[in-house]
């Protein structure tokens, strides 16, 4: 069967029969839509303001962030909300966003905000994480956990200028943040020297574990991230230095 959309339909997600779309609504809301071909009919409908984001949660749920930090966890299946909890992550409408959430035991962890701006004097851009860097995206903005149970915030720590990959296992218990900075001569239109970025946070308390800010060779690769979760065992392989982060336990 088939479906004949309209032209402002935006495709978020495919499942069997189904397919969940985002369309806009005058000039300020948008609707997220849930249909089912097999019959092709409506299963759910929920209307937000213009701007809000979407990030997939276990295939089960559907996390939804509008611009003023409101975030909604609805039921994938009947579009029904389950959670709501007020993030630090406010956005200028029509400023686009990034959104990745994970859900654990006892909690939800969160990065989101905006892509780092790339303008005349600088670049922000993603390290090599992995054989593809399709999962990365860079962000400014905050990396936040809150209570599965009733939304309070447990722990917030700000991002800036760093790039995330979101294809980091779950069973690994930090964040890596990573990015390479690119900074151009305003007059002489030149790129001088990269620097290199590492932020890496706890997930169950937002603790940094590690930070650094140094040059990097602009003609050296990027990093590599590895994870040895049978070994228990992070690595981070930068270009002049390795990072091994070990832990007792599986992340909770």
């Amino acid at each position: 069967q088939s479906h004949q959309g309209s032209l402002d339909e935006i495709p978020v997600w495919f499942g069997g029969t189904r397919r969940l779309s985002q369309r806009s609504v005058g000039l300020d809301q948008q609707i997220l839509e849930m249909r089912d071909f097999n019959g092709d009919k409506i299963v759910w409908q929920i209307q937000h303001p213009s701007g809000t984001i979407e990030s997939l949660v276990n295939a089960e749920e559907l996390a939804i962030l509008e611009p003023s930090g409101k975030l909604s966890i609805a039921l994938l299946e009947t579009g029904q909300t389950r959670l709501t909890a007020e993030l630090p992550i406010s956005r200028p409408v029509g400023s686009g966003g990034v959104l990745s959430v994970r859900r654990y035991v006892d909690r939800y962890v969160i990065v989101g905000g905006v892509s780092s701006k790339r303008t005349d004097e600088r670049h922000v851009m993603t390290l090599e994480f992995g054989p593809s860097t399709d999962t990365s995206f860079t962000v400014d903005g905050q990396a936040c956990a809150i209570a599965s149970n009733d939304g309070h915030l447990v722990w917030s720590a700000p991002v800036d200028q760093l790039a995330f990959d979101f294809s980091q296992p779950s069973t690994v218990p930090v964040l890596l943040f990573a990015s390479r900075h690119s900074e151009y001569n305003r007059i002489g239109q030149f790129p001088l020297a990269a620097n290199l970025s590492v932020l890496i946070l706890d997930k169950r308390t937002g603790r940094t574990v590690y930070e650094k800010k140094e040059p990097m060779l602009m003609s050296g690769r990027g990093a590599q991230f590895i994870p040895m979760i049978e070994d228990r065992k992070l690595i981070i392989d930068f270009q002049e230095w390795k990072l091994e982060l070990t832990f007792p336990d599986k992340a909770k």
